[in-house]
């Protein structure tokens, strides 16, 4: 009864525990009783029993619905379909880590509990709570210390014999996936690995679903997935990009202040009166007061003096001048930036770096809303 709950999702008696006249009656007590007789005579092989079960046509059939069916037994207690039914906790913690590549399938060096030594367990919550990316089989289970992905989706209490585990559905679970670590980091090598694999936009798409659900997008989901990318990636700010420092965007804008150092540094004109080299046009500001410092100022066209001149310390307004430079296809009677200049002075493309995070984040944040939805979580 027990292997028909884990294959079916509800056992041939409905209580896991009481066979006794309180437990109610099996919907199928023939079956049941032909299948104690066959695992008696099989020599009580659980794999045996698995293996009848699986390779049977009942537990092949689909969870398409049929009206007539559902009102004539709506609780499909008489399996005229699959029931649709949500993965156990470690399943759910194990397929984000496969089709993120980051599984360790092969067993731990002895167990956590075991390394943390002797003592007192709640000194070694640190230890015991180490996130690893072995298979959830593997993890230490310490009573009122679970980990946190199996405590949220309802893993049995360890101190006690359960025969059936409570399905739940609670804000905390969604909280969970949409703000924890550990999902962020499953997410982002999940789109690290989409990205690595694919080149195309669609052909990513396509793996992504792949790897989430097991099968190819369907057309509007495809679509869907198209406007998103293309919304994403319009929609990339970057001030914001630079204000948080990502090291692809600003390390273009340093090598350029670098090597347009090193051309001009014997060709610089004096400072001007006003006492900088960068004099900005002035621009109105914005109504807001929320915004930080660089954003308060709109980028404006700088009045470059005959060699630009980039002195002083990367603060803002550099920033703001090498964007600008940057930028321009042509400088105002000052020469030009283009590729060929680009490359001679050895610097990165900004706008293809800007648009390399702008595709990492997108597909993270794809895939992070493919390892969060209902689909990913249940059996179908």
């Amino acid at each position: 009864n027990r292997i028909w709950h884990h294959l079916f999702g509800q056992g041939l008696l409905k209580n896991m525990d009481n066979f006794g006249s309180t437990g109610g009656d099996p919907s199928h007590p023939e079956l049941l009783d032909h299948l104690a007789l066959r695992f008696t005579k099989n020599g009580w092989s659980v794999k045996g029993m698995i293996r009848e079960i699986v390779l049977s046509r009942t537990y092949q059939l689909a969870s398409d619905y049929d009206s007539a069916n559902y009102n004539a037994d709506p609780d499909n207690r008489y399996l005229w379909r699959r029931s649709t039914r949500r993965l156990d906790a470690e399943s759910i913690r194990d397929s984000m880590l496969s089709v993120s590549g980051l599984l360790k399938r092969e067993r731990p060096r002895g167990s956590a509990a075991s390394n943390a030594g002797d003592g007192r367990v709640s000194r070694q919550s640190r230890t015991l709570r180490t996130t690893t990316d072995h298979r959830s089989v593997f993890l230490p289970i310490v009573r009122d210390m679970i980990s946190e992905p199996l405590r949220l989706f309802d893993y049995a209490e360890p101190s006690m014999v359960t025969g059936k585990r409570d399905v739940t559905i609670v804000p905390a679970q969604a909280l969970y996936l949409m703000n924890d670590s550990f999902v962020s980091r499953v997410a982002d090598a999940m789109a690290l690995r989409v990205l690595a694999e694919q080149v195309s936009p669609d052909e990513r798409i396509k793996l992504a679903y792949q790897l989430a659900y097991a099968r190819p997008p369907k057309a509007d989901e495809l679509e869907k997935t198209q406007q998103f990318f293309k919304k994403y990636i319009a929609g990339t700010d970057e001030i914001s990009q630079l204000n948080r420092g990502v090291p692809e965007l600003t390390q273009p804008i340093k090598e350029l202040q670098q090597a347009l150092n090193t051309q001009l540094k014997t060709t610089r004109r004096p400072p001007s009166k006003s006492g900088g080299s960068l004099q900005p046009v002035p621009s109105r500001r914005r109504k807001t007061g929320s915004l930080n410092k660089i954003q308060r100022i709109e980028p404006g066209l700088y009045e470059l003096p005959a060699k630009l001149q980039v002195d002083g310390d990367f603060g803002s307004s550099t920033k703001y001048a090498l964007m600008q430079f940057q930028r321009l296809k042509k400088l105002p009677a000052h020469g030009r930036l283009d590729e060929a200049t680009r490359k001679a002075l050895g610097v990165s493309s900004f706008k293809e770096n800007l648009e390399k995070i702008a595709w990492n984040n997108a597909v993270s944040v794809f895939c992070q809303a493919l390892l969060c939805s209902a689909e990913f979580r249940y059996l179908d």
